[in-house]
C-alpha cells in the first residue's frame, strides 16, 4: 500500500514491530484507513497487530486535509461505520476489545 523511501522498509517495519513488545513503556499502533485501500486484509493487520503487542490500537479514518488533499479524492475518507465493521474484525482476530470510539475524529479506540 505504501511506496517506502527507502529499498528495505517493509523490512525495517518489521524489525521495528518485533521489538515493540520489549520495550518496557505503553505502546499504540494507528492505523489510518483509506476507502478501497485498506479496508480488506484483516488478517494481515492482525497479524502486525499481534506481533507488535501494543497497549493500544487505534483505527482511524483518513481525513481529507492538508497535503493529503493533492494525493487522494474527498471519496477516499471511509464513513464511521466502515471505520466500526474494520475495528471489530481487528478484534475478533487480536483479542484486542473496543473501548472507545470519537466520531469527530473517526477513530476507535482497541485494547
Amino acid at each position: 500500500m505504501t511506496k517506502p523511501l527507502i529499498r528495505d522498509g517493509w523490512e525495517r517495519l518489521n524489525t521495528t514491530l518485533e521489538l515493540l513488545p520489549s520495550l518496557e513503556t505503553r505502546k499504540a499502533i494507528r492505523l489510518t484507513m483509506v476507502k478501497r485501500w485498506h479496508m480488506k486484509k484483516h488478517e494481515g493487520y492482525a497479524e502486525l497487530i499481534k506481533k507488535a503487542e501494543p497497549n493500544f490500537v487505534e483505527v482511524k479514518a483518513y481525513e481529507w486535509v492538508g497535503e493529503s488533499q493533492r494525493r487522494l479524492s474527498k471519496e477516499a475518507m471511509p464513513f464511521m461505520e466502515d471505520i466500526r465493521r474494520f475495528a471489530e474484525r481487528i478484534s475478533e482476530l487480536t483479542g484486542y476489545e473496543i473501548k472507545g470510539e470519537q466520531k469527530p475524529s473517526g477513530v476507535f479506540l482497541l485494547t
